[in-house]
């Protein structure tokens, strides 16, 4: 079975990092862009 290609976004790079991490862990899904905010000037 092919996986699942998934983006994932949020602004907190540990939670970010954490979350690519749970979620590759599944063979079902793989992460093919992430997103963070950019900060303001």
């Amino acid at each position: 079975m092919k996986p699942l290609d998934i983006l994932i976004a949020d602004d907190h790079p540990i939670f970010l990092k954490g979350l690519r991490e749970v979620i590759e862990s599944n063979g079902n899904f793989r992460v093919i862009y992430q997103a963070a905010t950019v900060p303001m000037r």
